[in-house]
């Protein structure tokens, strides 16, 4: 009896039987792959072979009856499991911390990809403002404001330090953009290999990630949206570095920090919340032990995220032009942090097409890197499922907040929905890398002869989809010659007469004059006012901060309080000039009937006293005098509106000369209305107003 018990004693020390893990283990450790070797006894040597990662690894000779050697070369996984027969023990982590020490080839790796990338984004970056939030940003930074809310202060510091360097300003500002891009890429590198790619397999995958269109174009202009994107790869790298060596606490510290950053930089980081609560889950016996670890790790997401704020109260209390709900105290602030006010979504309704047409957005968006993505989600499910359940939790969240997401804009939706795609990119990235290092291991179990050659021929391939799909994207993705945004910005000022007030409404044309007016001095004589900000106290107190020689009658212009009409009256010695209408907080001012009326003056139009009289063939001839001057922008070099706004721009055109033939042809002036009609079809041949209005002229 006693004999049995000892030979089923040295059958349990025997290790676990090929090809199943031992029992007792978690999941995480049936895949986990042996440390790497230059961690251990050093580089080749006797019994080195290749780990499921593709590293090459170093291993203990075996026992005669199949069981691994003791010494330095068994590791945890094939150490049997302590215990009672049935009770589920927490296995060691020596394993899986070793690949938490990255070798000189990783550095290397990361660094490559993140220079490539970097080199890249540089050659492709926009060296001038182009539509959406970045003239607001470059705005902000060039001066050091406020731009929308929630105040984005990491994006204006970073982007006013990089706007020193030599060249066009707006180059220098997007620059931030640039080397969050090469910070991303490098830490993606990273992540893939703690998960178990091959350094450069590795560097590859975050490469395929570095040319997705969508990507690519956010990393070339200043916006909200390239450091979201970084801050989601650094709480990415930490969360999966604490993961693997959980007994080391300060990767789980740096991610609430990363993650609290992450907040500043988009609060739709947050939606990643349950996906981090189910690691802290999986993770909650080891962690225990430590009294006050999540309390601490909140503490620093709360301070990482508020404290950057403290700037935002400075910088408005300077009372720039870009100043953002003006908050210039903490009791401003708050606001201003919550978006209050300002919104470009909200939950219901059809702005943005349908639930189906979103969620087939968001997938469509990977584009042919959505087969290695899913390809390395299997691999991981394999051999980390605790990332690929992250992952994958993280992007189901997204996917409900998708169904019910809506938007105000729906002729945009594409271009406006698409932007809150790229955290889950992010956040899927490494799964590239997973897929190119399954190929790796199916070069080697189906041709042994190429073992040797594998990993390499795995980058190789990801490095080549990188290059093709990256050479395919870039007629369209580059922003290096885009300056249709700065060109309409200019010809809008040009619009306005000597020492005039501008009254602009429409990001794509009030954000572009801002930038040129404040940033390039473009026209500094005009006062430039963004017309539906007028209904808001702190807009005007702003205005009232800047420009002492304006006289305004009341707090704010929402309905029930003044008029636009009494504002030009008390201003009489300055000439004003609408372009983009008159509608304040929703509502069209409608105090100007009577008293005042439009006369067509560039893109916008002066506005006029009743009693003085104008000759309309003048008019005529004073604005070919002008458009003459103007760089108005072809149909041909608009970007589409699925990535740009830049269709608004060459709209404010063709509807500006429309208008000035329409003008002519009530006047019976059919000759001068051709003209102006035939001038808007010259850059937008498909423009119906035109078309029918010149049909009207025969």
């Amino acid at each position: 009896m006693a004999k049995k018990k000892k030979s089923s004693a040295r059958n349990k020390s025997a290790g676990p039987r090929p090809g199943r893990p031992p029992k007792g283990t978690s999941q995480q450790h049936r895949a986990a792959s042996p440390p790497n070797p230059e961690h251990a006894k050093g580089k080749g040597g006797a019994g080195s072979g290749h780990s499921p990662s593709g590293a090459t690894t170093t291993t203990a000779p075996a026992r005669a009856n199949g069981a691994p050697a003791k010494g330095a070369g068994a590791t945890a996984a094939a150490r049997p499991a302590k215990g009672r027969p049935g009770q589920r023990r927490v296995p060691s982590a020596s394993a899986d911390a070793a690949w938490t020490r990255h070798t000189d080839t990783d550095w290397i790796a990361a660094g490559a990809a993140a220079l490539a990338a970097f080199v890249l984004y540089v050659l492709t970056a926009a060296r001038h403002p182009v539509t959406g939030d970045n003239p607001d940003f470059l705005t902000a930074a060039h001066e050091l404001g406020v731009p929308h809310a929630p105040g984005y202060p990491i994006a204006v510091v970073l982007g006013h330090i990089t706007g020193w360097v030599p060249g066009p300003e707006a180059f220098g500002l997007n620059l931030a953009a640039v080397l969050m891009g090469a910070l991303t890429v490098f830490l993606l590198t990273l992540t893939g290999r703690l998960l178990g790619a091959h350094p450069w397999v590795a560097a590859a995958g975050a490469l395929v990630f570095a040319v997705n269109p969508l990507v690519w174009e956010y990393f070339l202009q200043l916006e909200a949206f390239p450091f979201a994107m970084a801050s989601v790869a650094a709480t990415v790298y930490f969360l999966v570095r604490w993961k693997l060596d959980p007994r080391t606490l300060w990767p789980l510290y740096a991610a609430a920090v990363c993650f609290g950053l992450g907040l500043v930089a988009h609060q739709n980081i947050a939606l990643l919340v349950p996906a981090i609560l189910y690691l802290g889950w999986t993770e909650r016996r080891r962690t225990a032990r430590h009294e006050w670890l999540y309390t601490k790790g909140i503490g620093l997401v709360l301070a990482s995220w508020l404290l950057p704020y403290l700037f935002v109260v400075w910088a408005a209390g300077r009372d720039p032009v870009m100043n953002w709900g003006r908050p210039d105290s903490i009791g401003r602030l708050w606001p201003v942090i919550r978006r209050e006010g300002y919104t470009d979504v909200t939950f219901g309704g059809s702005g943005l097409g349908s639930a189906p047409e979103r969620l087939w957005w968001f997938v469509s968006s990977f584009g042919v890197a959505g087969l290695l993505i899913v390809a390395g989600l299997v691999w991981a499910w394999r051999h980390r499922g605790w990332w690929a359940r992250f992952a994958l939790g993280g992007v189901a969240t997204w996917a409900v907040a998708l169904v019910l997401l809506n938007g105000a804009i729906s002729t945009y939706g594409y271009f406006v929905l698409s932007r809150f795609f790229l955290q889950f990119h992010v956040l899927l990235a490494p799964a590239i890398a997973l897929g190119l290092q399954w190929l790796l291991e199916a070069v080697r179990e189906r041709r042994p002869a190429l073992a040797d050659r594998a990993p390499w021929l795995a980058a190789g391939a990801g490095l080549l989809a990188a290059v093709v799909l990256g050479a395919v994207a870039l007629p369209h993705t580059s922003l290096a010659g885009d300056d249709v945004a700065a060109r309409h910005g200019r010809d809008v000022l040009e619009s306005v007469p000597q020492n005039g007030v501008l009254l602009v409404a429409g990001d794509g044309t009030a954000l572009p004059a801002l930038y040129e007016h404040t940033v390039e001095n473009v026209r500094p004589d005009v006062t430039v006012v963004v017309t539906p900000l007028l209904a808001v106290p702190w807009y005007v107190d702003n205005l009232k901060a800047r420009h002492p020689d304006l006289v305004f009658p009341g707090p704010h212009f929402a309905p029930g309080g003044t008029t636009l009409k009494a504002f030009f009256d008390a201003n009489p010695k300055r000439t004003f000039h609408v372009l983009g209408g008159t509608s304040i907080n929703g509502a069209d001012d409608t105090s100007l009937a009577g008293s005042y009326y439009y006369a067509p003056r560039g893109l916008g139009s002066d506005v006029v006293k009743q009693e003085v009289d104008l000759n309309l063939l003048d008019v005529a001839r004073q604005n070919a005098a002008l458009f003459d001057g103007f760089e108005p922008p072809t149909r041909a070099e608009v970007r589409p509106r699925t990535v740009s706004f830049e269709p608004v721009i060459l709209d404010t055109y063709t509807a500006a000369m429309s208008n000035i033939g329409d003008q002519l042809l009530k006047a019976g002036q059919k000759p001068a209305a051709a003209e102006w009609y035939q001038r808007a079809l010259d850059i937008d041949p498909t423009n119906a107003a035109a078309t029918k209005g010149l049909a009207g002229t025969r």
